[in-house]
């Protein structure tokens, strides 16, 4: 996102809602930092308890059998108003000239489970490929050398990897960032910080309680925050970033909710990313996009909605809001799914 306050000002133009109300805002809840630590450097963690790849199993995340499709009252198909644009539709490949890789990395395999749900990020010396089992590879990046293989459940002193994982590389703090989720019965987040910009140091390890099962969890970095969303209720949540780049115990989170368009059963929104290290200037809210589909009924249109959420980590208990930002308009799309899963051939 190259310029975040563009970005605001272009969409606060925009005035088309779509049917949706123009302010949904739920009650702040504070949720602190329930355990913190200090890890050994991961070159030493890892030298003196390596990892046995061979025995990395698992199955599907447990959460699977309970996720249900959302439900649509006109389904696409070939249907002009309900169905997909085939104008709008992508049919060959792009015509940009392609380039050798300039270094390349071995990712990593698994057996006996799907999906491996591989989550990467790339720093100005590494890259950190981390895949569901969970285990993570640091490598060299100018080499493709693997300098490390560890399981993040290790940092935490679990046996247990949950899966789900997410790599980011806080390109404007050169810090790097990993999180997983816990169980269905703990319900907890998972967040570790590199000490340093080596990720094979020592890592700041912050766990946090959800009210509900953090499932399809999704994180970016912001200007007062790393914000999350997941699949539950409709909740954003942030983390506050200063405090946990510098490692303290007590950094909070808090979560907010708001009420988009959505057909029921499986959805998740997206907060607005960091990517180019610039960060927004201190106050600017951070842009949450969903998606709404005429198919699910209740007046709803084919748009992308655009919200923010601004927080105030300031009172001795932070705020957190949630307004509408405005819609674009796309062309027409289905956004039906196979209950069993199978969309993608």
């Amino acid at each position: 996102m190259k310029k975040a306050t563009l970005l605001i000002t272009s969409i606060l133009a925009i005035t088309s809602l779509f049917g949706q109300k123009k302010k949904d805002v739920g009650t702040t809840v504070v949720i602190p930092c329930s355990d913190f630590h200090v890890t050994r450097p991961l070159s030493e963690i890892f030298a003196n308890n390596p990892v046995d790849e061979t025995l990395l199993k698992k199955g599907e995340s447990e959460d699977k059998e309970n996720r249900k499709p959302q439900k649509f009252i006109k389904h696409g198909d070939n249907d002009p108003v309900y169905g997909n644009d085939p104008t709008s539709l992508q049919k060959e490949m792009g015509t940009i000239p392609t380039k050798a890789p300039i270094v390349n990395f071995t990712g990593q395999v698994a057996t006996g489970f799907r999906p491996m749900d591989p989550s990467g990020a790339v720093g100005l010396n590494h890259y950190i490929q981390m895949i569901n089992s969970t285990t993570f590879k640091v490598f060299n990046k100018t080499t493709g050398a693997n300098m490390l293989t560890g399981t993040f459940g290790t940092l935490f002193g679990l046996t247990a990897n949950d899966g789900d994982p997410i790599v980011l590389y806080d390109k404007a703090a050169d810090r790097w960032f990993m999180s997983q989720f816990g169980s269905n019965a703990n319900k907890a987040i998972y967040i570790a910080i590199s000490q340093t910009p080596d990720p094979t140091g020592a890592w700041y390890t912050y766990t946090y309680t959800s009210p509900a099962f953090p499932d399809y969890l999704k994180f970016s970095v912001w200007q007062d925050g790393y914000y999350m969303t997941s699949n539950q209720a409709q909740k954003v949540f942030a983390f506050e970033r200063t405090a946990m780049l510098a490692g303290t115990a007590s950094a909070r989170s808090l979560y907010t909710s708001f009420s988009p368009p959505q057909g029921s059963g499986f959805f998740v929104p997206l907060p607005g990313d960091t990517g180019d290290g610039t960060l927004a200037p201190a106050g600017t809210p951070c842009p949450i996009f969903s998606y709404s589909d005429n198919g699910w009924g209740a007046g709803f249109t084919d748009a992308i909605n655009i919200y923010k959420m601004a927080v105030n980590w300031v009172p001795t208990t932070p705020t957190a809001t949630i307004t509408s930002a405005g819609s674009v308009a796309t062309g027409a799309f289905d956004g039906t799914y196979d209950p069993s899963w199978n969309d993608v051939s």
